[in-house]
């Protein structure tokens, strides 16, 4: 559908020299400066109950507003379908929201989008829709997965798999074991709902050339929103573009494909003319997925030399009715530890609210805070050191799928990280240590873990007449320096320097990539680019031998010095550049294609990361207001690419935690359905006053398992753990122990 040459400007973004232009186009950017002309802008009308079906529609008022064009309801809109839920993440297409906007009148949450408005300017649109007037016939709404006594609602249910796992699990036999135990301890840990929270808002732009559409989406996954919108509209999926080059943030929140795209794109094709949605800053919080709530009850038991003998963890939380989302709560404890007797339920309740989606970490962000705090509550009785507690611990053996680990350093990361931290300095007896202004202090600990995750990836690359190598893949750069890894990946094989690299991403016009969620791009894609670069390269040297035997020279020769045999001077300068043997050969690029599959060893070892984080706290005696006044973390993901991504990246997660840890929370009015203060001005998320001087330790060691490249995930783990650290610390500066997230000011009174 369309030609590859003229995907658009190559994107350069690892020249050191390179300045911030403010030139990077996001998805709401394009418009009639970026080839699209006559664009409608879209307002979202959202319902304003939790529950209950709508009686009618008055649109009046709404049609005779300044600049309005057309407005869709459940009366009057294209007919879309559902795409099959599918969670393969190189070719499924799996929805956010297993639900079609505008098909019918029943209302399922407050926020839910019941009508669009189309005008000549956003401010039009928006206006539009403030005018549309909704009489609803409301039901009983329901927002808490379970009863007044903590017991899941009746239309609970335990889902047997989630995410390609089994959400259910037992090995050996926790009960017993925690019965005979000599020491136990058992609690309920709480989150809340949060948010995703993206300074991008969630977009999409829709415009239509006969039978083709180039949607524009700012998302994690062009080829699944490809997918989706194709099932939506019932079209193939080679008529469809899907254009996402950067991303204002995601952090799972763009990851499945929304159904707004798929609303957005068949109502262009009605109106024909291109169509912009971006959604309010309150449309994302009500309308945009969420982290839900867990009500996580962990028991846990040790023998008298700290040894773990049983870990139970049972999660509940509430899911749409129009969708299952589990929160995954219990996977990390079934392979962070080398505990014998472990067991993990998950149970979900349809409940009044959008749909969940994955956020940072999902499973472990929450899981680890619940798992790390029962630990260091099961240390303090038992006056056991809660580090030692958790490097006793330690195995060489995953024992939920019975494989040794291709790496576990968690033993190191515990053991640098308390030297680098100054952890012997704790106190252990909880609220005695004070700073010079009379403040609280307080040390905390948790492991921090995340999976390894591997899909196909295909890469092409390219040596240019130009001079130049191509690297081309559908992947993303969500921030976290994907353009920047890729280009150092092909520099390092290739010997090129670093300027002479470009890097295409988020297109479906280049090749098929994964989803950029679970930390898998960088270890699904260099072992593509790797392997492209090689093939091309070998022709290359094919080439300059074969044209009057000549040899490349130079630092181009360094382009094919890892092609032995080919060119036995290359080393010697004698010959000319890579580019001069294209056009003498009349050949303006040499390209190969590659695949990446994850291979066999995924059935020999286990494959995670790992991490350990302190956290040091100050609590002011008369206010109890609480200041994260240092952190520290020490990471096992692997080779270390590029220091400063990934610094950045585990930075940026330990910050997440500190939100988690003592701001961040959404809920609703249980009287009318509403979600409560929808904007950033009352939902609270770290600032840099909050961030305290964060210190980080990567141990850099390859794990050629995974790939040949030694690189492991790093994008999530620096969530996990954090949230747990910083509360372990509130509790050895004060002696109260708070399991319900957030730690505010008033729990702490209370």
């Amino acid at each position: 559908m369309t030609d590859m040459n003229v995907i658009g400007k190559p994107v350069n973004r690892i020249d050191g020299r390179d300045k911030v232009t403010g030139t990077a186009i996001y998805t709401a950017d394009h418009g009639a400066d970026h080839g699209l002309t006559g664009v409608l802008h879209a307002a979202i009308v959202h319902a304003q109950i939790a529950k209950g079906r709508i009686r009618s529609i008055d649109v009046a008022r709404a049609e005779t507003a300044p600049g309005v064009v057309r407005i869709f309801h459940h009366g009057r809109a294209p007919a879309l379908r559902v795409p099959e839920a599918n969670w393969n993440l190189f070719s499924g297409s799996k929805v956010a929201e297993n639900f079609a906007p505008l098909q019918g009148r029943d209302v399922h949450y407050h926020g839910q989008i019941i009508a669009i408005v189309l005008a000549e300017t956003i401010e039009q649109a928006r206006f539009g829709a403030r005018l549309v007037a909704v009489d609803y016939e409301r039901e009983a709404h329901v927002h808490d997965p379970v009863d007044s006594a903590g017991v899941p609602l009746p239309t609970s249910v335990q889902p047997h798999g989630f995410y390609g796992e089994e959400a259910q699990s037992v090995r050996g036999d926790p009960a017993a074991a925690y019965a005979a135990a000599a020491h136990t301890h058992e609690a309920v840990y709480t989150t809340p709902i949060e948010h995703h929270n993206a300074m991008e808002l969630h977009a999409t732009t829709a415009s239509w050339n006969g039978g083709e559409l180039t949607l524009y989406e700012g998302s994690q996954w062009v080829n699944g929103v490809q997918s989706a919108v194709a099932q939506a509209l019932d079209i193939s999926p080679d008529s469809i573009r899907v254009v996402s080059r950067y991303i204002g943030g995601a952090f799972g929140g763009k990851g499945l494909p929304k159904m707004h795209a798929s609303l957005v794109a068949a109502i262009a094709r009605e109106v024909r003319r291109p169509v912009k949605l971006m959604m309010s800053r309150e449309g994302c919080y009500i309308a945009s997925g969420l982290r839900p709530k867990t009500i996580q009850t962990l028991r846990v038991a040790a023998n008298d030399d700290g040894t773990l003998v049983s870990i139970q963890h049972d999660t509940i939380n509430p899911t749409s009715e129009v969708d299952t989302f589990v929160e995954v709560c219990g996977y990390p404890g079934r392979y962070l530890y080398g505990c014998e007797n472990h067991g993990v339920s998950h149970t979900v309740t349809p409940v009044n609210i959008a749909n969940p989606v994955p956020m940072r970490a999902p499973g472990e962000g929450p899981g680890t805070y619940a798992l790390e705090s029962a630990l260091d509550e099961l240390a303090h009785k038992m006056e056991l050191d809660p580090v030692e507690l958790r490097v006793r611990n330690v195995s060489d053996t995953d024992l939920h799928v019975g494989l040794p680990y291709s790496a576990n350093n968690l033993t190191d990361c515990h053991r640098i990280g308390a030297e680098a931290f100054g952890w012997s300095r704790r106190n252990a007896d909880p609220g005695r240590t004070r700073d010079e202004q009379g403040w609280h202090v307080g040390y905390g600990v948790a492991s921090s873990a995340y999976p390894v995750f591997q899909a196909p990836a295909h890469v092409q690359v390219a040596f240019l007449d130009d001079g130049t190598l191509e690297v081309r893949c559908a992947a993303h750069d969500i921030g976290t320096g994907t353009y920047t890894v890729f280009a150092q990946i092909a520099a390092e094989r290739s010997g090129l320097p670093m300027s002479k690299i470009r890097v295409l991403l988020g297109d479906t016009a280049l090749p098929r990539s994964p989803a950029a969620v679970g930390a898998l791009t960088v270890c699904s894609s260099a072992p593509a680019i790797e392997s492209a670069i090689d093939k091309a390269a070998s022709e290359l040297a094919e080439i300059a031998v074969a044209s009057e035997g000549s040899a490349l020279s130079g630092s181009d020769a360094a382009a094919v010095r890892f092609v032995e045999g080919r060119l036995s001077d290359a080393e010697s300068g004698v010959g000319e550049a890579f580019e001069d043997v294209l056009r003498r050969a009349d050949r303006d690029r040499v390209s190969a294609n590659s695949e990446f599959a994850p291979g066999a060893y995924w059935t020999t070892h286990s494959m995670k990361t790992f991490g350990a984080q302190f956290a040091e706290v100050r609590i002011d005696p008369d206010t109890h207001e609480i200041r994260v006044a240092r952190m520290t973390g020490v990471f096992d993901f692997g080779r270390v690419l590029n220091e400063k991504t990934a610094r950045s990246q585990l930075r940026g997660g330990m910050v997440f935690g500190i939100g988690m840890a003592l701001l961040e929370h959404s809920a609703y009015d249980h009287e009318t359905g509403r979600m409560l203060g929808p904007n950033l001005a009352e939902y609270l998320v770290p600032s840099n006053a909050d961030v305290p001087e964060i210190d980080i330790v990567m141990l850099d060691r390859p794990d050629t398992v995974v790939n040949g490249i030694g690189a492991k995930g790093v994008g999530e783990i620096g969530n996990t753990g954090a949230a747990a650290a910083i509360a372990n610390a509130v509790f050895n500066a004060t002696g109260k122990r708070i399991r319900d997230l957030p730690i505010t000011i008033d729990k702490l009174l209370a």
